[in-house]
Formats: structure tokens, C-alpha cells, sequence
């Protein structure tokens, strides 16, 4: 399995699977994806974006004003942190050891104070490990030339380099391996302005501590296949600094660039593998620039979208050797994802692969233009089932804060909102402050059901909700309630605690989403709001009959049935004369015909 995603870290599946972690894989860092834009603008201050932008500040040499040193962050260096509080815990064991003269418990007390201000101090300026580059401006000409870990090379405007591999050092045994890119976006008299994506895990050399694939090696076999390194991050493809283009500078073109390597160097690794058939006897591989065009530039074919900009959407952009509008995007990169599948089926027709070659396309999801955002703690307030402190209208409170659990009074809420379109009532035995019994819990959730359906976008505007539903009517099993259930940690299984579902699923009409600010438990000024962001395309909480998946596959369906991703695993099942009667499964195998 390749990039396969909510597998990170990857179990141990034993020694007939081998498979590379996908969406949920973190960078060198350890976060979900922390990108960097390093800049000599005067006007440019450092600081954070909203989507975990670093904007680091560089000036050129005085004397010359051509070279700047620049250090590229990474990780924490844990092994320092760990070291310096295992001196700290012993030196904390040792002043309570009831066998002390007061002289020695006086000297042990200074030196605990002398090693913590030392540790606060090492934690504030220097717990973070860099990696130290040079670039080399010429101005006149717009290019800037680099110097790092060994490597040089020169950009111009637009120019992205290739991966470099760099090395993270902790102490003289231990280090962190990792590739990054760059790209260069201004170069000129006003500004230098260099991009840097999320610093990936380096597939050749993965930390121990952030294991990829299973076994482990597996990863670094591909990278030697293909003989590149490539995005080993869960979230490929550079969504985040196009939504924060104005901290970033970093815009359409470049996010189509980054889209093109990006599947560039899935296809080499889907082809090394299908060299190998030997190797596999079910492959499966993820590929998501569809998913990401979709998300960031649907917009651009939606004129009825509230950013919609004709001249914006009909601005020319480049791709794949193809020049077309920005509004094209979306059709060029399914255009491209047909190309891909055209020639896996050449090499089924082939008879490389074998004689009984299954292929199956799916996806979980499909897409809708992201016009507005429903705030379901405001809708929730609206129906009195949410009451701010001091009965203060939600909307003076979303002026100020969006903080709900600051401001919610929960001796007198029924109910909340937080996630992807979830509700959660205010359970009393659950929550902290619950004042909803047992008893009333399924009347209630109807209720709220009922009420949200009815729901419109404004008096006599069209409905927001086409679905309502209770955790019990879409799930079963251990996992949908508070507890505890087994499942396979590392190979080995393990009862884990979990905190169960929402209790109601909202979905949505097209064109219609969970608001941003009510993903993280806030507030809105209203309860249907304008979606102001670039990121314009959805599918979660919208309604699923309105953004169904697809199925192909190289035979035909024997009946006119509808497939599910849960007929998938059955399907591959069957296919291989595995009988599937006897397993719990929720899905069934699909009635394909033979080729």
C-alpha cells in the first residue's frame, strides 16, 4: 500500500505487507506541516501565520550586500530536553532524600536552580536544531544561488530546486535526516523571498522515532527505486501558503507546480512498482492532487461563488507542458488522472501484470463549490439549546471571541457543536458539566434533528441541511460509544481508550459546509456565513448523496447495484477465492462480471 492514509505510524502487518504511511504523516518537526517564507522585505516583520507559516526575516552581508546566512529550523532536539530533565529529576530525588545534612540539601537546592534556570534558558534560545545555508543574490540578473549541506545550486523567479538532503544533529549519535525544497519567489531590488514547503522526513533515512512505512525499510526501498527522494508528508501539495497568500506570497502557479512534481513522483513510484509484479500480489496506491485542485481552486469555476473574480479565474497558468486558464484546473488535472489510468490499463492489456488483472479506481468522496459556512453553535444558540453567560447575544460574543467554552454557560446548554458538521449533547455521566439525563437524551437528539432540517439560508431561502442524523443511526460497534475497545497498536493488541462519536451528523446541501470557525468549537457573527477563503471546494459534512464517490473498474457490474468503499475489501477478497461468509464485514463483494 502506498501513501495509505489514517496508517501513521504504520502498524507491524506482518511479512507479506509492506506499506508507506499517508494523510496523517507529520514533517521533520513533528507537525502536520510547518512551511517557511524567508524574506529580506523592510516591511516584513517574523511571525506565525494562521496555517503554521513561519515568516523568518534575513538580511544580506553589509560589506557586500550579496550573501545571507540563513538557518532552516527543524526539530526540537528531544535528546538535549530528555538529557537535561533526567539531571533535573535526580537532582529533585536527591533534595528529598530524608538522609541529608542541611548543608547538603542547601547545595543540592542551588544546584536544582542553577541546572532549571540553565534548562529554561537552553529551552527558550537553542531547543530548536537548525540547519545553516547560504544564498548568494545577483539582483541584477534575479537570481539567487545556494550553498547547503554540500549542495549549490541557482534559482530564478519561479525556479523550484530539487530535494536536498539535510541532516539535523542532535549529538554526536544522534541526528534527524531530512529533504527539503526550495523555491525562489522574488528576486529583485525591493525583495528577496524565498519558499520553503514542510521539511519532509527523508525516505532514504527515516528517524527512528518517526517510522513511515512498515517494515520500515520499505520506504527507502522506493526512494532507491525511483532514485529520488519525494513527499513523504501526509498532506502533500501546498494548500496551506495559498490560503495564506498574503503572508506568503505564494500563489496559483507555484501551488500548480508543486501539484505537478507532486504527482510526478507518485507516477514514478506506481510504474517502478508495476516493473515489479513479482513483488506484490494487491497494490493499492493513493493519489490526492485531485483532491487538493479541488479544494483550493474550485472557486474559479463557480461564479456564484462570494471570491469569485472573472479576471482572476481567466488569468493564463501552466501545467503539465499545457497553458490554459485557471479556471481549466480542475478539468486538466482529471485530465491527467485519466491519462495515468489509460496507461495501467495498457499494462494489463499487456500481460505484464498476469492473465486476471482487477483494477479498481475509487474514491471516497467528490466535490461541491464551497460558497458558504454553517455555524452550528450559533444555530444551536438560536434554538436555545446553547446559552452564553449573561444571556449575552451570540453575536456580541463572536465580535470579541470565538472562544465558545469561555463563554458558554453549561449549567443551562443542551448541546454544542465542534468538528465536521457533529453535535454533541451535553450528557450528563459525560460531560463535565452534563445536565441533559439519559432519560431525555433520544427525544432530544430527534428533536434537534427535526429542527436543523427545517433550517434555511435566510427567509425563504433555500435549505441548508438535507440530513440529520444520530450516531445510532449511521454506526455500530465498540467504538461509537464512550469506553474502551481493542485494536492492533504496533502489531500487538491493546485495549485503548476512546471518547465515541458524536451524537448527530449534520449534512449538508451543495454549496454549503461547516463554517471554519465552527470546525474548532466557535463562533460566527451569524449562523450561515460567506466563505471568504481560498479554499472554495468541500465534501466534508456535505450531505454524501451530493458529493458521491466514483467507481471504475475493468469489469462490469453483473447487477445495477451502488458500491461503497466497505464493498472494496470483500470485493479484493473474492477476487483472490478468500471465503468472506464467515468474517465480520459490513460491506459485501461486488458483483463484478469476468474481463
Amino acid at each position: 500500500g502506498i501513501q495509505v492514509a489514517s496508517t501513521f505510524p504504520p502498524d507491524d502487518e506482518g511479512p507479506n505487507t509492506r506499506l508507506l504511511s499517508g494523510l496523517g504523516v507529520k514533517d521533520i518537526g513533528g507537525s502536520p506541516g510547518s512551511w517557511f517564507v524567508f524574506t529580506d522585505d523592510p516591511w516584513s516583520w517574523p511571525h506565525q501565520t494562521d496555517t503554521a507559516g513561519d515568516i523568518i526575516k534575513i538580511s544580506f552581508d553589509q560589506q557586500d550586500e550579496t550573501r545571507a546566512a540563513i538557518e532552516l529550523p527543524g526539530p526540537d532536539n528531544w535528546f538535549v530536553d530528555a538529557d537535561y530533565k533526567q539531571r533535573i529529576a535526580a537532582l529533585e530525588d536527591q533534595v528529598s532524600h530524608r538522609d541529608n545534612t542541611q548543608q547538603d540539601t542547601t547545595a543540592l537546592e542551588e544546584e536544582l536552580r542553577r541546572l532549571t534556570s540553565e534548562y529554561n534558558k537552553w529551552s527558550k534560545n537553542d531547543k530548536t536544531t537548525y540547519v545553516k545555508f547560504t544564498a548568494d543574490v545577483d539582483r541584477a540578473a534575479g537570481t539567487l544561488s545556494f550553498d547547503i549541506a554540500g549542495k549549490q545550486f541557482t534559482l530564478s523567479k519561479g525556479d523550484w530546486s530539487e530535494f536536498v538532503r539535510i541532516e539535523y544533529v542532535f549529538s554526536d549519535h544522534f541526528s534527524a535526516h531530512a529533504v527539503a525544497r526550495f523555491h525562489l519567489l522574488e528576486c529583485n531590488d525591493e525583495e528577496v523571498r524565498i519558499f520553503v514547503p514542510p521539511v519532509n522526513i527523508d525516505p532514504y533515512h527515516p528517524a527512528e522515532w518517526l517510522p513511515i512505512s512498515s517494515p520500515p525499510g520499505f520506504c527507502g526501498d522506493l526512494a532507491h527505486g525511483i532514485d529520488d527522494a519525494y513527499e513523504t508528508l501526509g498532506w502533500a501539495c501546498m494548500t496551506n501558503p495559498l490560503k495564506d497568500f498574503e503572508d506568503s506570497g505564494f500563489g496559483v502557479q507555484s501551488f500548480l507546480d508543486d501539484i505537478v512534481a507532486t504527482e510526478a513522483r507518485r507516477e514514478q513510484i506506481l510504474h517502478w512498482n508495476l516493473e515489479h509484479p513479482a513483488d506484490w500480489d494487491v497494490y493499492y496506491q493513493v493519489f490526492s492532487t485531485t483532491d487538493r485542485i479541488g479544494h483550493m481552486l474550485y472557486r474559479e469555476t463557480d461564479p456564484e461563488h462570494p471570491l469569485y473574480d472573472k479576471a482572476y479565474a481567466e488569468q493564463r497558468v501552466s501545467a503539465w507542458g499545457r497553458e490554459f486558464p485557471l479556471s481549466q484546473s480542475l478539468r486538466e488535472v482529471y485530465k491527467e488522472a485519466d491519462r495515468i489510468v489509460g496507461e495501467v490499463m495498457a499494462k494489463i492489456d499487456s500481460g505484464s501484470l498476469g492473465d486476471d488483472v482487477l483494477l479498481m479506481l475509487v474514491s471516497d468522496h467528490g466535490f461541491t463549490s464551497f460558497r458558504r459556512g454553517v455555524n452550528l453553535n450559533n444555530l444551536l444558540a438560536e434554538m436555545g439549546y446553547l446559552v452564553m453567560k449573561g444571556d449575552k447575544p451570540v453575536d456580541e460574543v463572536a465580535k470579541g471571541n470565538t472562544e465558545l467554552l469561555l463563554y458558554a454557560d453549561w449549567e443551562r446548554s443542551k448541546a454544542y457543536s465542534m468538528g465536521l458538521g457533529k453535535i454533541f449533547i451535553n450528557l450528563e455521566g459525560r460531560e463535565p458539566y452534563g445536565i441533559v439525563p439519559q432519560a431525555e437524551y433520544d427525544a432530544l437528539v430527534a428533536e434537534i434533528c427535526a429542527k436543523l432540517e427545517m433550517v434555511t439560508d435566510g427567509p425563504g431561502g433555500p435549505k441548508v441541511v438535507t440530513s440529520a442524523l444520530s450516531r445510532d443511526e449511521l454506526f455500530s460497534g465498540p467504538w461509537v460509544e464512550e469506553g474502551s475497545a481493542t485494536r492492533k497498536v504496533r502489531g500487538v493488541e491493546e485495549d485503548v481508550e476512546h471518547d465515541g462519536f458524536a451524537d448527530i451528523f449534520l449534512g449538508y446541501a451543495p454549496f454549503y459546509r461547516v463554517s471554519w470557525q465552527n470546525t474548532m468549537g466557535g463562533l460566527d457573527k451569524a449562523g450561515v456565513v460567506d466563505n471568504t477563503k481560498h479554499w472554495s471546494g468541500g465534501h466534508v459534512s456535505v450531505d454524501p448523496e451530493h458529493v458521491p464517490g466514483i467507481f471504475f473498474a475493468n469489469r462490469k457490474f453483473s447487477e445495477s447495484a451502488r458500491s461503497s468503499l466497505l464493498d472494496i475489501g470483500p470485493t479484493v477478497l473474492q477476487h483472490y477465492g478468500i471465503p468472506t461468509d464467515d468474517k465480520d464485514f459490513d460491506g459485501r463483494p461486488l458483483p463484478l462480471a469476468g474481463r
